[in-house]
């Protein structure tokens, strides 16, 4: 339809920045006293599991919730704003702005859809100029981080697809004029549900799947410092 507009649909860890928010939430943490080594095995436990995709969505979203499950909402705020704007602005990959830039020439609405934590999503956002965010929903319980999650709070594979759909529905996006753009083989169903869908560096078994089926791969790899 004439009236309707074409999105960019971005994944944050690996893809706008190089490396994942929690890994850097993490190195603040324990650079300032905050991480217990307990917790910190823990968390390497999850990563390692992570990199052999066996661990679940759910099981993702608890762990990284788990790092400042108890914390008031403001301090939570006040910390992953530290850590976006001290770590992660200086992993930001050049050539992921030169595209965002090459988006907004063409009045593209840019998304930022993202597993990861909604605090620091919406603070790269806004730095990077994008001005939605889809991510999964961090529980308040109180006014501090709930441990807590219901299935509908998470921003993984096939729940990336259905936010995406609901947003397109709101916001008059014909997605089949869209692009999107992922490191990692959950994001699959993200990218075939666009028209121009591209893999950043992928992680292998995208890679794999890519030389497969003829999804453009991109590599980026030039830092944007700050």
């Amino acid at each position: 339809m004439a009236d309707q507009v074409v999105a960019a649909l971005w994944d944050l860890d690996g893809t706008l920045i190089d490396g994942a928010v929690t890994g850097f939430l993490v190195r603040h943490l324990v650079a300032s006293g905050r991480l217990r080594r307990r917790r910190l095995a823990s968390m390497a436990g999850y990563n390692l599991l992570y990199k052999l995709n066996l661990l679940t969505p759910a099981g993702i979203h608890r762990a990284a919730a788990d790092l400042i499950s108890g914390w008031p909402v403001a301090e939570a705020e006040r910390v992953m704003a530290q850590v976006v704007d001290a770590q992660v602005r200086r992993q930001v990959f050049a050539e992921a702005v030169e595209r965002i830039a090459w988006h907004r020439a063409r009045g593209h609405v840019q998304v930022v859809v993202t597993g990861g934590p909604e605090f620091a999503a919406r603070r790269l956002a806004d730095h990077l100029g994008i001005a939605h965010v889809l991510a999964s929903r961090t529980a308040i319980r109180d006014g501090r981080i709930s441990g807590e999650f219901a299935p509908d709070d998470l921003c993984f594979g096939a729940q990336k697809v259905t936010r995406v759909r609901a947003f397109a529905a709101a916001h008059a996006v014909d997605l089949a004029r869209s692009y999107a753009y992922s490191d990692s083989r959950s994001d699959l169903p993200l990218l075939r549900e666009v028209g121009f869908g591209h893999a950043v560096n992928p992680q292998y078994l995208l890679a794999r799947h890519a030389a497969r089926s003829g999804i453009p791969v991109l590599r980026f790899r030039s830092k944007v410092d700050g």
